[in-house]
C-alpha cells in the first residue's frame, strides 16, 4: 500500500471512529432529568424516543463497513467501494435520524467535514485488480 492511500485509510477510519464516539455519547445522553413533559419540542426532549436507541448501533453499522472497505481494498477489490457506498447510505441515514424532528441546531461543520471523509475513503478503496489502470490521480 502506498502513502496516499495509508494516509486515506487512516484519515477516513479516523473519521468515522469520531462520528461513532459523537454517536455513542448522542445515544447514551438521554434526557434523564431535562425532558419536558408532553408536547415536545423535538424528539430528544421524549427519554422513550426511539432515536436514541438506534443511534449508536448505525454508527457501530458504518464503522464496521468503514473498516471491511479498507480491508477489502487492501486485497485488492472492488467490493471494498461497494462498502465504502453503502457507509454512506448508512452515514445520510444516521443524519437524518439525528436531524429530522429535532428542536437542536446540528453543527454544520461536521457536516462540512463528511465530504473529506468520504473523499478519503474514495482514495482509500480504490481498486487495484486491473493491471496498468491508473485508480485514482495520485496512481499515476
Amino acid at each position: 500500500m502506498d502513502m496516499v492511500r495509508l494516509g486515506a485509510s487512516l484519515g477516513y477510519l479516523a473519521a468515522t471512529g469520531v462520528w461513532l464516539i459523537l454517536m455513542g455519547v448522542a445515544g447514551g445522553l438521554r434526557c434523564d432529568d431535562g425532558c419536558s413533559g408532553p408536547p415536545y419540542r423535538g424528539w430528544e426532549d421524549n427519554i422513550h424516543a426511539w432515536q436514541y436507541g438506534v443511534l449508536a448501533p448505525l454508527a457501530l453499522a458504518g464503522a464496521t463497513l468503514a473498516l471491511l472497505a479498507v480491508i477489502l481494498a487492501l486485497g485488492g477489490l472492488w467490493l471494498g467501494r461497494a462498502a465504502l457506498a453503502l457507509h454512506v447510505c448508512v452515514f445520510i441515514g444516521n443524519v437524518g435520524i439525528l436531524t429530522v424532528g429535532s428542536h437542536l441546531e446540528f453543527p454544520i461543520s461536521l457536516l462540512l467535514l463528511a465530504p473529506l471523509a468520504a473523499a478519503a475513503g474514495f482514495v482509500a478503496t480504490a481498486p487495484r485488480d486491473i493491471p496498468g489502470l491508473a485508480q485514482t490521480p495520485f496512481d499515476v
